[in-house]
């Protein structure tokens, strides 16, 4: 052997290699807990405590969006029209492809899925692409076809079913039936230019939903999101309180409110706020509390 060649050795010493080994598999446990803990997480199942006398409230009665409810069969009808959409949805930029939408689902898989509460999402990576560019592409024609009359809605059920783009607009705004706004933002600005439109998404969602959410409609756009995690926290924005947070006392925050009768025999005296821009504007001063009407319609449990 040539003197002049290094010799490689390799010294095993007890216990050393076996804790190093410890010490990455616990690594690697906390960063799973962390990735699946993480603050992207926007779409989650609601707790099943919260459900309306045995009924799953959460479960959308007419179209599925996103992986929750995927495959239901009470929902097969308007999945079988979300392909009609998409075909419909393709034709307003000829120089757009179906690959390149697919590009833009693809580059964003990682990044839309973390946004869903992981243990409840577990398909594969094709069936799940699929879903979003489905469910996207059939919300922003919906939305086109439901704020602009030059669309087509001539033989289309979802105007044309009595009831069906009520049901529709309830299941839109539930929590476990939502897509990341992000990906609705970006396939809308690739297929229509917001500034030939003259209509921004934010604009269109605005128009779809002013009729489900209570109070003056003169005032919803100045609380309304143009950005958002999902449609249903842009649908939360109209509630906003419009006046400043009120600092309370860190013990009186877990004690339940004393009920409307309990209040007015300790002498509080109850007022309309028929001017309130919110239906949270709520104000407590000299012993009277004010508060904006709630009228009750339709879809007031869908809100509520």
């Amino acid at each position: 052997m040539d003197s002049s060649t290094p010799v490689s050795h390799t010294i095993n010493i007890p216990g050393i290699s076996q804790e190093s080994s410890r010490e990455e598999s616990l690594l690697s446990s906390i960063e799973g807990k962390l990735e699946a803990n993480c603050s992207s997480v926007t779409i989650f199942k609601a707790p099943s405590e919260i459900n309306i006398e045995g009924r799953n409230v959460f479960v959308p009665a007419k179209v599925s969006i996103g992986p929750f409810h995927h495959g239901a069969a009470h929902l097969q009808s308007v999945e079988n029209l979300k392909w009609r959409y998409l075909s419909t949805f393709l034709k307003h930029n000829s120089s757009l492809t179906l690959q390149d939408l697919i590009k833009i689902v693809v580059k964003s898989e990682s990044r839309l899925k973390k946004c869903y509460e992981k243990k409840f999402c577990s398909l594969d990576r094709d069936e799940f692409s699929l879903i979003m560019l489905l469910d996207c592409c059939f919300i922003l024609e919906l939305l086109l076809r439901y704020s602009k009359r030059r669309f087509k809605r001539r033989n289309d059920p979802v105007f044309t079913t009595p009831g069906l783009l009520f049901d529709i607009k309830c299941d839109l705004m539930l929590l476990e039936n939502q897509i990341p706004y992000f990906l609705l933002d970006e396939i809308y600005e690739k297929v229509l230019d917001p500034r030939e439109e003259n209509m921004f998404l934010s604009d269109l969602t605005f128009r779809f939903f002013r009729t489900m959410v209570p109070g003056d409609r003169k005032f919803m756009g100045d609380n309304f999101m143009v950005e958002a995690d999902h449609l249903l926290e842009m649908v939360h924005s109209c509630f906003l309180s419009t006046y400043p947070p009120v600092k309370t006392n860190d013990k009186l925050k877990s004690k339940a409110l004393p009920s409307a009768s309990k209040l007015k025999t300790a002498g509080i005296k109850f007022k309309n706020a028929r001017s309130s821009k919110s239906l949270l504007d709520i104000k407590f001063q000299n012993g009277v509390l004010e508060i904006p009407p709630l009228r009750v319609y339709q879809q007031t449990e869908a809100i509520l």
